[in-house]
């Protein structure tokens, strides 16, 4: 593990913060059922789900407004959540338990090393990334989680017209998700350059935060083709 934190993985952060006395019950209580160990083996959806169900993943889940809804709409989904946020995760747990949602798996790692090594290549139906972290500054750029490497992985995980769903309130990342994205051969963007709001999706507390400040909302939609 400690060869893993070292490396040069660049995704993710590890942010500091409050786990609840609800949250850290629902990690201890709930983890076995719904949290699926990281492995370099390929994860096989049928086994950990029990069926062979469209598989949905949600990268960067925050608090699970958004994956909690998004599961109950669509019970005949599989969704796997992967998070490195323990508030976030121990959240997450709970309101599956309390909702008795059967259709979410939660993996707590690195989201480029579980696509690397979890994920079967041509095995995505949709890939949901809302909200990821800007790191507006530019010597953190290099942080940020969907540049064209990460597109790259993107591209070879999903099926064909399979699509990956991204929103962001920064405009400069909106522009490099785009690039990243065009740059990929296999992928079409499904509008011109951005497009609409779905008036289906939930309300983060991130997207509400933006609408409070009056912060433009970027949606992009990328279909995978052969």
């Amino acid at each position: 593990m400690s060869n893993f934190f070292n490396s040069n993985v660049k995704s993710f952060v590890l942010r500091s913060g409050r786990v609840t006395s609800a949250q850290k019950r629902a990690i201890r209580s709930y983890s076995r059922f719904f949290c699926v160990p990281f492995s370099k083996k390929e994860l096989l959806p049928e086994k950990v789900f029990g069926n062979n169900n469209p598989l949905v993943l949600d990268i960067g889940f925050g608090m699970g407004e958004e994956i909690i809804d998004f599961s109950i709409r669509n019970p005949t989904k599989n969704i796997l959540g992967i998070e490195m946020y323990k508030p976030a995760i121990g959240n997450l747990l709970k309101n599956i338990y309390d909702k008795n949602i059967k259709n979410i798996k939660i993996v707590e790692y690195d989201a480029y090393l579980v696509l690397n090594y979890m994920i079967p290549d041509e095995s995505i139906d949709e890939i949901h990334i809302y909200f990821p972290d800007p790191w507006p500054k530019k010597k953190h750029i290099k942080r940020r989680l969907l540049d064209e490497e990460f597109a790259e992985i993107i591209a070879r995980k999903l099926k064909n017209n399979g699509e990956i769903k991204c929103a962001t309130d920064n405009s400069n990342y909106a522009d490099q998700i785009l690039s990243a994205l065009d740059k990929q051969k296999c992928m079409q963007n499904r509008n011109d350059r951005y497009g609409n709001r779905p008036k289906d999706r939930t309300t983060s507390k991130f997207e509400q935060k933006a609408f409070d400040n009056e912060s433009k909302i970027y949606e992009i939609s990328f279909q995978r083709s052969n």
